[in-house]
Order: C-alpha cells, then sequence, then structure tokens
C-alpha cells in the first residue's frame, strides 16, 4: 500500500502540480508581462485599447485556457487507473461484479488522453488548426500522386512526403510513406507512415 501511494504522488500529484504551477506560471505570465523577444514594450492589460492589443490579449487568454483544459483533462484521464489501484490494494474490488470493466476504463482513459490532446488543441488554437490543415493537404497530395511532395509552411517548416513501392521477398508489393519536416536550422525528422 506505501508503494503505491508513493506511484500516485510520483505519477500522478506530482506532474498535475507541475503543470498547474509552470502553466499558471505561463498564464501569468502572458496576462501581465511581455512575452521575451516580442518587440512590444507596452503589457498586454495595462497599454493602449488599440485592436491589436485586444487581439493579442484575446490571443493569450485562448492559450492559458487551453492549458487549463490540458491540464484538466490530464487529471480526469489519470485518475481513474490512480483510483482503480489504490481499491485493489485496498481490497475493495474483491467481491465487485463490474471491476474488470471499470479495470479496462480505467486503462483506455490513459490511452484517451493523448488522443483528446491533438483535438483539444485543434478547437482551441487557431495556429495548430492552420498547420495541421496545411500538413493534411501535404500528406493528402502526396498520396494521390506516385511522387514525392514538398510543401512549405508558412512558418519556415519544409514538409516533404515521399510516396514509393517495396518489392517484399514474397513477391508483396507494399506501399511506404515517409514524411520528412524540416526548418531553416536543417533539424530533419523522418517517420514511417
Amino acid at each position: 500500500m506505501i508503494w503505491q501511494i508513493c506511484l500516485i504522488i510520483g505519477l500522478y500529484v506530482l506532474p498535475i502540480c507541475l503543470m498547474g504551477f509552470t502553466y499558471t506560471h505561463i498564464a501569468y505570465v502572458l496576462y501581465t508581462c511581455g512575452i521575451p523577444g516580442e518587440p512590444t514594450t507596452q503589457r498586454p492589460m495595462l497599454g493602449s485599447s488599440s485592436s491589436e492589443n485586444e487581439d493579442q490579449l484575446d490571443a493569450r487568454k485562448k492559450a492559458a485556457k487551453m492549458l487549463f483544459a490540458i491540464v484538466l483533462l490530464f487529471a480526469l484521464c489519470f485518475l481513474p487507473n490512480h483510483l482503480l489501484n489504490i481499491l485493489r490494494y485496498a481490497g475493495a474490488l474483491d467481491n465487485v461484479e463490474n471491476a474488470k470493466t471499470f479495470a479496462l476504463v480505467a486503462h483506455l482513459a490513459i490511452f484517451l488522453n493523448s488522443c483528446l490532446n491533438p483535438i483539444i488543441y485543434n478547437f482551441m488554437s487557431d495556429k495548430f488548426r492552420k498547420a495541421f490543415r496545411q500538413v493534411l493537404r501535404a500528406c493528402l497530395h502526396c498520396r494521390c500522386k506516385k511522387a514525392r511532395g514538398t510543401f512549405r509552411m508558412s512558418d519556415g517548416y519544409k514538409v516533404t512526403f515521399t510516396r514509393g513501392e517495396i518489392q517484399e521477398q514474397n513477391s508483396l508489393r507494399l506501399q511506404e510513406y515517409s514524411c520528412a519536416v524540416a526548418n531553416n536550422s536543417s533539424l530533419i525528422i523522418s517517420d514511417q507512415l
């Protein structure tokens, strides 16, 4: 039981506290201070009431709400698994009929967290949504043609999709898709799709 409490503290409570602290600090900086490297010297809450300043403040509020949503989603998705482990070690699930179903749901909730994060980013971030559409168009364009497609993103990244055929030993032809992303500093990430 002591080991389980240590696991809950190390794998649930500390990460939530760390995310909460860092994201609260980020939200505080977004609301009260200028962002490092930003050319503007006015603070968003205390500056003039120009529409550009209001748009910037709205974008910062959306970013803070998105960070809060990510922390809340993490807490909600990981809680059932830790609750399940506490109940198991306490012996409270010995005579419960639906314990296996609860265990399945608790474990699936952890995976659901990873699946829902991009959806949250998509709904709450215009920049993420725009970049996702660009990459999706590039990917679909490459899959429709038997060629290599290279697309420049608006933020300086270059995405290259390649489609080719691989001849296997048993004469079975497979399609191979790969994606390489590079920015101006020539950092390349390659992944098999």
